[in-house]
């Protein structure tokens, strides 16, 4: 416990995104003729407290009595929190109707690019799915091969997309960071890069999201230098849970941020257990230790809610990660690409040819005996998962 405590001290941004995930649970679990007024007699002890201490003259809001001074911080989130979730209930954000149309637009046109491609309806789907966020012709049973073989989340706008774009993006404009306007020429067209692909998914929730925790990421990067990637994360998660607390119950939210702390806390550790110093070698286990630890972090919150986990995905995460890294940006270039040249031709080629890899090899693995395991994990069976998972971090990290 003292290293969780010590783990959240160093990141400040931390504590008020543990305040604001209490104010929302608090609005969500406590009946209005409750909450409201617990914090009205909340504030109210404060300030006579406050009061009293001013008219005795002792110092309240000094560095001795911190932990005194930090109740006021602590219940102005609480009730900043609570606000913002009952705004939102009785009065919906403005949505942005002409930004969303235009993004459909947008994303529809791209989509019937991919009709030139000489593919299945299946694999047309996958592919729609894959580079352009378009689920709407994807069939269930399609997903759940993708379920079964341990790679459903390559089918989701996440992460790993826009890392695939941002580190494209990156290498493209690497020459930049020679000048200082260069770096920040290259910053904005990192930025641009990021949600200019959000744009093209239609906006959709899970790559606003992951475009969001890497802005968040580049723009520490950009003027701090040396930044801590958990308060990336905490800042990420904060600024879309004041927006929209409701996200908080949200299963993609709730996954993705799981998996990306996971890989934080969990992916050094791995690595440190096996030290491979081979870069032939080195790529292919960081892939299998960001899937293991990913894994990890989604177990329970997978079993909770679908009933079903994967058995495979260790042996299938790594050729399919490899077989999305090169599709993608292929398919990006030639749905941008004038119809009819030789390098349009060549890249229908290699997109067919990819996908229908793909699709074969997590065909033959779904297939497989004990692919994927059944269970229906309840609440309590769901927190004992994460607290020995999180019993394990705390003592292995406290070893190394």
């Amino acid at each position: 416990m003292r290293d969780i405590t010590e783990m959240i001290a160093r990141r400040p941004l931390a504590r008020p995104l543990f305040l604001w995930i209490m104010g929302i649970l608090l609005y969500v679990y406590v009946p209005d003729a409750w909450l409201f007024p617990l914090l009205g007699i909340s504030w109210l002890l404060l300030l006579l407290e406050l009061g009293v201490n001013a008219v005795h003259k002792r110092q309240v809001l000094g560095y001795t009595s911190r932990w005194l001074s930090g109740v006021p911080l602590m219940l102005l989130f609480l009730t900043l929190s609570v606000e913002t979730c009952y705004l939102r209930e009785r009065y919906p954000e403005p949505a942005f109707p002409a930004c969303q149309a235009k993004a459909a637009e947008a994303q529809a046109f791209f989509v019937n690019r991919l009709d030139l491609l000489v593919l299945s309806d299946a694999e047309k789907s996958v592919l729609a799915t894959l580079a352009l966020g378009y689920r709407q012709t994807m069939r269930q049973e399609v997903r759940q091969q993708f379920a079964a073989a341990g790679v459903a989340h390559v089918l989701a706008v996440s992460g790993f997309h826009v890392a695939i774009v941002c580190g494209l993006l990156s290498g493209l404009t690497a020459f930049l960071r020679r000048w200082t306007w260069g770096r920040w020429l290259r910053y904005l067209l990192l930025l641009g890069g990021l949600w200019g692909f959000a744009f093209l998914t239609g906006l959709s929730p899970s790559a606003v999201r992951a475009s969001l925790m890497l802005t968040c990421y580049l723009t520490g990067k950009h003027f701090v230098r040396q930044i801590d990637s958990y308060n990336t994360l905490a800042a990420a998660a904060f600024c879309m849970l004041a927006y929209r607390p409701s996200l908080l119950f949200d299963i993609g939210f709730q996954l993705s941020f799981l998996a990306v702390w996971f890989i934080l806390a969990w992916g050094p550790l791995l690595r440190r257990a096996i030290n491979v110093r081979n870069p032939l070698v080195a790529y292919p286990w960081n892939s299998l230790v960001v899937a293991l630890a990913a894994q990890m972090g989604t177990v329970g919150l997978t079993l909770f809610y679908f009933k079903q986990g994967s058995l495979l995905f260790l042996l299938t995460c790594l050729p399919i990660s490899v077989l999305a890294t090169c599709l993608l940006p292929t398919t990006w270039f030639w749905v941008c690409l004038p119809q009819g040249s030789w390098v349009a031709s060549l890249g229908q080629s290699l997109i067919e040819w990819l996908i229908k890899a793909m699709m074969c090899l997590v065909e033959r693995c779904a297939a497989l005996p004990f692919a994927s395991v059944q269970w229906a994990c309840e609440g309590v069976e769901m927190m004992a998962i994460y607290g020995l998972l999180l019993l394990g971090w705390m003592l292995l990290d406290k070893k190394s």
